[in-house]
This record gives C-alpha cells, structure tokens and sequence, in this order.
C-alpha cells in the first residue's frame, strides 16, 4: 500500500472533485427549463401589466413555447452544461476543505466557496441569460458571436459586482443552512442529504431571491441606472404618476421566485443525494489507497453514512 507521500497529489485534488461535478451536471439537466422560466419572468418586464405588475411564472412558460416549443425551455443550457459541473465540483471541495479550518462554521466556509467560481462562471452565465432572454437569438453560441460583436468582450463580465454578490450569498445561505441540517438531522432519517437540501435552497432562494433578480437584470443588458427604476417603478423611467406600493416594489424583486422554489426542491435534493453517495465512493477510494481524505475534512464519515 503506497504511502501517502508517495501518492500523486494531482489525482487526490481531481478526484475530489468528481462528486461535486455529478451534483452539477444532474441539477442542470433537472433544472434548466425552470430556469429558463424564472430569467424571462424577472427580465420581461415588457410582458407584464400596464400596472407593472409582475409576469408569472406560468405566464412566462407559455410565451416560451409558443416562440419555440419546449426546445425554448433549453435556450442558453450550453455554458451551465460547460461551466456548471466544474463550478460545483471546485465549490463543495472547497467548502468541504474549509469548513474545518474556520471552526466548522459551514456558512462562512459557503461564501468562501462562492467567491471561488464567480470569475469563471460570470461570462457563461452573461451568454445563457442573453440566449434565454432574447426572443430572436436562440442558442448560446449566437448569443455570445452577438455580445462580442456589439458590445465588445467587457461585455462577458457585465454584472460582475451583482454576480459576486449574489454567489457569495447564495453560497454561504445555502451550503451553511445545508451542512448544519445535514450534520444535525437524525442519523436513520430516510434520504436526510434532500431533506436537508430542500429546505436549504428554499430558505435561500425566498431570502436572496432579489439578489439575483438584480444579478440577472443586469447581466440582461439593463443599464446600472435603470436597475433600481425598474425594480421600482417596473418601468426605466420615473415620473410623478410612477407610484409604487410596498408590495409591488417586492413582487418586482422576488419575480420568478414560483419557477425557482419549483426548480430548487428537486434538483438540489437530486443533486445532494448525488452529491453525497459520490463522496462516499471517493472516500471508500481513498481509504482504500491509503490516503486520508483530507479534502472532505473531519465531516467525510458523518457525511458518507447520510449518502448510505
């Protein structure tokens, strides 16, 4: 049995990195087409009520397919396909490897974790919004041919303050509130990995939803000046007889919430149950080698037993 020095160093990082990469592909195969949803909810503001009302999630599937058939629910799944998988894999390494290291506190060590992809994932993340948003261009590839034509490469990190915000704190409020349950729920609770992922990203996205209603308005093409109008007034302009109540201004933030809680519960229990049994094979791997999985920190045996 080889001795851990011994051990090629670069086959432990990738290795570790596969679960989270399953976790990725699955939750974009399951949840693309909600996604797809809740983009043209929060960015057509066009299709909404003259009261500025927003457009509802049902709504929003209907105008879809009516421009292209179901096929349009898969606008822009391209760079999540690409980015998604890799982003998921470096984040839940990264957040397993950290936790331990700022005393087991999972939320910081998840807003770690979301700083990591941001760079990599704001260009592909500009590109699908465009493909999903636009109702003459409908693949990725001519979103992006289309972006760098008129607007120039800059353009593939519009939004990126917003971008940053929105990962640092959906990462943290979701994989925090995730490990804590996930570490905490009984040990013989059936599938405890989706319990604990399901109430994660629905505290998450009911909490931060505006967070990426202004992240996703803004890599949309909306000006910086107009995404507070808009949210607003659920127009760019503001004049006298632009009034809004309390609770229009907060439909506009949380618009699209309905297709995100109806994405969010399956996929992010698909994907951690994913998540969680390929972690515990990498585990069983690595013990077997010889190699103490450092990476997953001292939560890997907990965490694998939740995945069995």
């Amino acid at each position: 049995m080889p001795a851990l020095e011994e051990f090629p160093v670069p086959d432990i990082h990738l290795v570790e990195l596969l679960p989270g990469m399953a976790a990725g592909a699955v939750q974009v195969a399951l949840g693309h087409p909600f996604d797809t949803i809740k983009t043209r909810s929060q960015v057509h503001a066009d299709l909404a009520g003259a009261d500025g009302a927003r457009i509802s999630s049902r709504r929003a599937a209907r105008e879809l397919i009516n421009e292209g058939g179901v096929r349009a629910l898969y606008r822009g799944a391209l760079p999540p396909i690409l980015v998604n998988g890799s982003k998921r894999g470096l984040q839940l390494a990264l957040w397993e490897y950290v936790t331990p290291l700022v005393g087991g506190n999972s939320f910081l060590s998840g807003a770690v974790a979301g700083v990591a992809g941001t760079l990599v994932s704001c260009p592909l993340h500009v590109v699908k919004i465009r493909a999903q948003t636009s109702q003459t261009t409908s693949t990725s590839i001519a979103a992006a041919r289309h972006i760098f034509a008129n607007e120039g490469p800059r353009a593939f990190y519009r939004g990126l303050p917003q971008h940053a915000v929105r990962d640092i704190g959906f990462a943290g409020a979701y994989l925090g509130t995730y490990g804590s349950l996930r570490d905490s729920l009984p040990a013989g609770l059936p599938m405890r990995p989706a319990v604990a992922a399901v109430v994660a990203s629905t505290v998450t996205w009911v909490c931060l939803q505006p967070l990426d209603t202004v992240k996703t308005m803004s890599q949309a093409g909306v000006a910086p000046s107009e995404l507070l109008r808009r949210i607003v007034t659920g127009t760019g302009e503001v004049d006298e007889g632009s009034r809004s109540t309390a609770r229009s201004v907060a439909r506009r933030a949380w618009r699209g919430l309905g297709a995100a809680l109806m994405r969010a519960g399956p996929v992010n229990a698909t994907g951690m149950m994913v998540y969680e049994a390929a972690k515990k094979r990498v585990v069983d791997w690595e013990v077997a080698h010889g190699v103490e999985p450092y990476r997953f920190g001292g939560g890997a045996p907990k965490a694998a037993a939740a995945a069995s």
